[in-house]
């Protein structure tokens, strides 16, 4: 319940509440105080009664008058406050006659006033008061005894009076105690509302505006330090600003050097005049703060929206980044993930095209002609040129003179002519980027170059021809400068089907070894940054190394297969008979392989398995391998022995590791009566199938010493006679058809 009241309505009830609280205990206190006061008021008059009384009736008593002493206790027995008196023996028992209620006195206590002991105590709203009656010299001539005591009075006085006394009492203290808390709680309130309840009222409403985002003071005192110490320094940051006190301005100058935070000129600012004369109280002071708080959150809004705006900027260019590493990675991955130059320019081609966001694009390759280099090209001479008996052309180079020109040559040579001599040249500066543009660029070597178009996207390439020479164009000036070119131009070198608006050309290099150039083009404007130029570059390269790749992967393909033409060659040289019948039987394959409709690295693999099926051969003997007649178990052995020797051979070339299984089993039968290892059925590779048919079919084809070659339908016939046997039956079906198609 108290939690929703609000806080004046809280700070209110604490207020009444300590008032009341305050007070009440004040009243208790004091009538604890008045009560014990009233009391003890009584209880001495009461005394000073019953002690009148006893020496009234001692008096009489020793006097020897009882009448007298009976009579006095009638009359003072109605005596206000008496309400009982009367004297008792010392047994209890009422004295002079007189009837007497009996008093709850236990024995003890009966005991002690024998001995002469004074007694009191309460009962049914009166006080008893018992006095002994001592046994005096006096009383000794009547009575001849040796007691004490000779008698107790007792008096007993009402109570009644000091209850009342105490209840007026009580009820003038709480009517005094409801006013006193009315009067004090209302100027209480009055007094805190104005003095604290509405600066904290303020406090929160303008906290609320903070939380908004609304940086505002709460009652900004107007106290302009600059005015006060007559200040001139405009630099100040307190000069004319009111907003809040100096002292809470970070970089003021108070004592006419730069301040710092609050907390650490504080000390500088106990000694300002303006700080001592207008600090104010523990509230004003918690102002200060909070309005110090405001400039201090919308200082922190401010930065932390600057760095959002810079951390926004670093993780879009993060992002940018791992982009490009990304895009440079997966294009290296693409490019490598193949050494087929035509896949490797597809890939290529295709990914910049998507990294630019243009439309066509065109690979073209430099012409390899390994003759046509710059120093044979001019019958050159100048041993010292970088470009002389270099694989690369001169243009790639740095420090090359192949062009004639303006000399600084002190023999008053031309610059081709220096480079003839071999110890004249050395005072020549190498050419600068601008100069060996503009010598390339009229270089007659440069110019003869011959560009080939290998990839093409956005356009036939019957567009392009098949040999293109570097001109002028924007191709030429990228090529010279080695990076790559954004030109908006619409020069169109290559008559594209739309109308270019952007140009790019990229130079494919592998360090200084240019080997060919991307033209890219667009019918829109697409304006690129420095960075994303370079990037493109980056990409090019790697696109380069791809390209480069590849073409060593030809160059070892093309020389491992001149190695295995080499190999089959040897072969067939040791027996005139069977002249041609590896290539036969590669053809033969290839023609199945066709049908079959294997895969391009299934049939590279075939063909290769095919022209060295019979390489094992070479270990074997002339004469045994022309030998006319039947062969002996040996000899037909050594026979058998050819496959696994062929693998043993090939086995150290690793490309042609996946071509050794078909080499080895291309005379297993398909019943398993075959060998080396009788394999039957589809446990016999693939690959050794197709040759086990083209191998018979061109043996039986073939003249041999033994015998003429056979007719065409008589083959036939041999093949689907031992289909299943000797053969694979749906192979032969597909062999027949391959033969048939070929007739």
């Amino acid at each position: 319940m108290l939690n929703r009241l609000g806080i004046e309505a809280k700070f209110i009830s604490v207020v009444i509440a300590a008032v009341v609280m305050v007070i009440s205990v004040l009243g208790l206190l004091i009538m604890r105080r008045e009560t014990a006061h009233l009391e003890e008021d009584h209880h001495r008059n009461a005394k000073i009664v019953t002690t009148a009384i006893h020496r009234t009736i001692r008096d009489n008593m020793l006097k020897g008058r009882p009448e007298e002493t009976q009579q006095l206790i009638a009359t003072l027995k109605d005596v206000d406050p008496v309400r009982a008196l009367s004297v008792l023996r010392t047994d209890g028992s009422s004295a002079f006659g007189m009837a007497a209620s009996p008093l709850p006195v236990k024995k003890e206590e009966l005991e002690k006033l024998a001995g002469g002991s004074e007694l009191t105590y309460a009962s049914g709203g009166s006080r008893y008061f018992l006095t002994p009656l001592m046994n005096e010299a006096a009383c000794r001539n009547c009575h001849k005894d040796d007691a004490a005591v000779r008698g107790v009075v007792v008096v007993a006085v009402s109570e009644g009076d000091i209850a009342l006394n105490i209840a007026d009492l009580a009820r003038r203290m709480t009517w005094f105690g409801l006013l006193a808390a009315l009067t004090l709680s209302g100027g209480l309130v009055v007094l805190s509302r104005k003095m604290l309840l509405s600066p904290i009222r303020g406090l929160t409403a303008a906290a609320d505006r903070i939380s908004r985002g609304d940086f505002v003071f709460h009652r900004p005192r107007r106290i302009d330090c600059q005015k006060m110490h007559d200040c001139v320094q405009k630099d100040c940051p307190s000069y004319e600003n009111n907003a809040i006190p100096c002292w809470l301005t970070t970089g003021t100058l108070c004592q006419n050097s730069p301040s710092g935070q609050f907390a650490l000129k504080h000390g500088d600012c106990r000694t300002c005049r303006v700080y001592r004369e207008h600090c104010g109280d523990e509230l004003m002071q918690l102002t200060d703060a909070f309005n110090r708080m405001s400039v201090a959150l919308k200082k922190h809004e401010e930065d932390t929206a600057r760095h959002i705006l810079e951390t926004e900027a670093l993780n879009h260019e993060l992002t940018k980044s791992n982009t490009k590493l990304s895009t440079l990675l997966n294009a290296s991955r693409l490019t490598t993930s193949t050494l087929q130059l035509e896949q490797t320019l597809s890939l290529s081609l295709s990914i910049i095209l998507d990294i630019t966001n243009l439309k066509v694009g065109v690979v073209l390759l430099i012409e390899e002609d390994p003759d046509a280099r710059c120093y044979k090209y001019f019958d050159c001479s100048a041993h010292n040129c970088p470009a002389y008996g270099s694989g690369l052309n001169c243009w790639s180079l740095s420090g090359t003179m192949c062009h004639g020109g303006s000399s600084s040559c002190p023999h008053g040579l031309s610059a081709t002519a220096c480079w003839d001599h071999k110890q004249c040249h050395s005072h020549l500066v190498p050419l600068s980027q601008t100069e060996k543009f503009d010598a390339c660029s009229s270089c007659a070597f440069f110019s003869s170059v011959v560009l080939i178009p290998k990839m093409v996207s956005g356009f036939r390439s019957g567009h392009l021809g098949e040999r293109l020479k570097i001109d002028g164009s924007n191709l030429h000036k990228a090529l010279l400068m080695g990076r790559t070119l954004v030109n908006y131009s619409k020069e169109n070198p290559f008559d594209v089907p739309i109308e270019t608006i952007t140009e790019i050309a990229m130079p494919l290099k592998v360090k200084d070894q240019i080997t060919g150039i991307l033209y890219l083009a667009s019918d829109k404007a697409h304006h690129y940054r420095e960075d994303e130029i370079e990037f493109f570059q980056f990409l090019a390269d790697i696109i380069s190394s791809g390209i480069v790749n590849s073409r060593l992967f030809d160059d070892v393909e093309t020389s491992y297969l001149q190695t295995v033409t080499a190999l089959a060659n040897a072969i067939e040289a040791k027996d005139p008979y069977t002249g041609g019948h590896s290539e036969r039987v590669a053809a033969l394959s290839m023609k199945v392989a066709e049908a079959m409709g294997l895969s391009t690295q299934e049939k590279e693999h075939l063909r290769f398995a095919a022209a060295l099926h019979d390489v094992g051969k070479i270990g074997i003997g002339r004469e045994l391998l022309r030998k006319n007649g039947c062969l002996d178990p040996d000899e037909r052995k050594e026979i058998s022995s050819h496959p696994e020797r062929g693998v043993q051979i090939l086995e150290p070339i690793h490309f042609l590791k996946p071509v050794l299984p078909a080499i080895r089993h291309h005379h297993e039968k398909y019943d398993g009566s075959g060998y080396p290892l009788g394999l039957k059925g589809r446990e016999i590779p693939l690959k050794a199938r197709i040759i086990g048919i083209a191998d018979a079919w061109d043996a039986m084809m073939s003249k041999r010493p033994y015998r003429d070659p056979l007719p065409i339908q008589v083959a036939r016939d041999e093949l689907i006679k031992h289909a299943g046997a000797q053969f694979d039956p749906a192979i032969v079906e597909h062999f027949i058809a391959a033969l048939q198609q070929g007739d």
